[in-house]
């Protein structure tokens, strides 16, 4: 009896060839106009009013008091217009826990900043920022462009760090940055930052040059206009 020969297929599945398509968890906030930041710019006018050119370390201990607390109002406006990422393993009762917790969240936005200072100010001394003259003003930048840029990150994603890092996963990483109020926001904060070095080491003897007075300025100015800009995108 002859042997059969025997037959193997191999079915080849178009699916394991698919990447797994990363989606960024990514808040979405519903009334732009409402979250603008108002606040940046009355304290950057009001330090420099009160002597950030003349008195660099105590105008920026007042203007930071200043903002820690205008940045809790300005918390609690960003909270109620933004909506979470949908969520199949989330219901009415994880909602209500966040709706409950919303004095914590608002609370933690605010003191995460001031413990993440010391890391932000080793950053900017390895980035070149003065440590042996200045290490004070250095810090103070440090406190004001932490709590700047990272309560309404924080308050946005609800303290959900993997709704965070998700977005640098994304593949659109910079649509999703650059159509997100508060994404590009805080982007634009640290590019104003950096742009605010520039105008230091230039001969011009100007009052406004002391460190770090045009990076401060740099952080409100680009944390502001990234959310008027925003409006348009």
């Amino acid at each position: 009896m002859p042997k059969q020969k025997r037959k193997v297929k191999f079915d080849h599945d178009d699916t394991e060839d698919q990447e797994a398509v990363v989606v960024a968890r990514v808040p979405t906030i519903i009334h732009k106009w409402a979250t603008i930041p108002y606040h940046l710019p009355l304290i950057l006018v009001g330090m420099f009013k009160f002597g950030l050119t003349s008195h660099v370390k105590q105008t920026l201990v007042k203007g930071y008091i200043s903002l820690i607390c205008l940045q809790a109002v300005h918390s609690y406006i960003l909270y109620i217009n933004t909506v979470d990422f949908p969520d199949s393993s989330s219901g009415k009762k994880h909602r209500k826990k966040n709706k409950d917790n919303l004095v914590l969240l608002i609370a933690s936005s605010l003191v995460l900043p001031v413990l993440m200072s010391p890391a932000v100010l080793a950053i900017l001394v390895l980035l070149g920022a003065p440590v042996s003259s200045h290490v004070i003003e250095t810090y103070l930048l440090a406190a004001h462009l932490s709590t700047v840029v990272a309560t309404p990150l924080l308050v946005t994603f609800k303290l959900n760090f993997a709704n965070f890092v998700s977005v640098f996963k994304s593949p659109d990483l910079f649509c999703v940055v650059c159509h997100h109020q508060t994404l590009s926001s805080g982007l634009l904060a640290l590019v104003g930052t950096w742009i605010g070095v520039l105008p230091i080491p230039l001969d011009w003897d100007r009052p406004w040059q002391a460190w770090p007075v045009t990076l401060v300025v740099g952080t409100y100015i680009g944390f502001f206009g990234g959310s008027v800009i925003n409006l348009a995108l």
